[in-house]
C-alpha cells in the first residue's frame, strides 16, 4: 500500500515495494517526475521517474552478481514508522552475501523540503561492499534553459554519465531552484536518457565503486553501521 506524507503544500507518496519516492510536489506542481512505463520500439519496457535507493551498489554490480543499481529497488520493505511528516521502511536482510545486512530508509518531509536516510548495519563475520546512492528523476521542462549550477543544461548532449564532486549542488528551473544536498555522498551523477522530461542528480558514495577494486571508504565491517543522507529542497521563483 502506497503512503502519503505532506507538510502546508508538499506532498509526497512512498511506495514500500522497493522503498521508492513515487511522487513529490508542492503547490506549483510535480518536483520529481512521476514513475511511468515506456515501451521502447523495440517491445522492450523501461520503468523511470520518482526515486529509488541504490543498495548496495550504485550502477553496476561487476564481479558481485548484483544487478544494476542493487536489489534495494526491487525488496519488499517492511513499514515501522508513518504518520504525517515521516515514513520509516525497514529491509531485515538483504541477498547472497548480504543475507546478514539490515537496510532502514527513512522518508521526512516539510515545507519544500524532503529528506531521505539510509542507514545500513553489517549483523555478520566479514566486510561487505556497500557503495549506495540515491536516483531522483527531477521534472524538467525541455522549452526552457535549466542549469546545474551555473552550467546550463543540454538534455539532448547526454551520452553517458557525467560526475561532479561537492558536498551541495543547485538544480536552477525557470520556476524554481531545487538544493541537492549531501555529506555523506559526494560523487554526483548526472544523467538522462530523454524518454521523458526528467534529468537524474544523484548523489553517490563512489559512482560505479564495484567496478573498482574495494576501499575502506566501501567497506561495511562487522558491527559497523553508516547512514546515507540526501535533503532535497527548494524555492520557488
Amino acid at each position: 500500500m502506497e503512503m502519503e506524507i505532506h507538510s502546508e503544500g508538499t506532498r509526497a507518496i512512498i511506495d514500500p515495494q522497493g522503498a521508492w519516492l513515487a511522487f513529490l510536489s508542492d503547490e506549483l506542481g510535480e518536483i520529481i517526475y512521476p514513475r511511468r512505463v515506456f515501451t521502447l520500439d523495440d517491445g522492450h519496457q523501461k520503468l523511470r521517474g520518482g526515486s529509488h535507493v541504490c543498495l548496495p551498489n550504485f550502477g553496476p554490480g561487476g564481479e558481485s552478481g548484483l544487478p544494476q543499481h542493487g536489489f534495494g529497488r526491487q525488496a519488499a520493505w517492511q513499514t515501522l514508522e508513518w504518520d504525517d511528516s515521516h515514513v520509516v521502511l525497514s529491509l531485515e536482510k538483504g541477498i547472497g552475501t548480504y543475507h546478514d545486512m539490515s537496510s532502514l530508509l527513512t522518508y521526512a518531509i516539510e515545507k519544500h523540503t524532503l529528506v531521505m536516510t539510509l542507514a545500513v548495519e553489517n549483523h555478520g563475520k566479514a566486510p561487505l561492499r556497500v557503495a549506495p546512492g540515491f536516483h531522483p528523476y527531477f521534472q524538467v521542462p525541455r522549452a526552457t534553459p535549466i542549469y546545474f549550477d551555473d552550467d546550463q543544461i543540454d538534455l539532448g548532449s547526454y551520452v553517458e554519465t557525467r560526475y561532479a564532486g561537492g558536498q551541495s549542488h543547485e538544480l536552477v528551473l525557470p520556476h524554481r531552484v531545487i538544493t541537492l544536498d549531501s555529506s555523506d555522498m559526494t560523487m554526483w551523477a548526472q544523467w538522462t536518457d530523454g524518454l521523458g522530461d526528467y534529468v537524474c542528480i544523484e548523489p553517490t558514495l563512489d559512482g560505479y565503486a564495484f567496478l573498482r577494486e574495494p576501499t575502506d571508504e566501501t567497506l561495511l565491517h562487522p558491527g559497523e553501521q553508516r547512514l546515507f543522507t540526501l535533503a532535497i529542497s527548494w524555492h520557488n521563483k
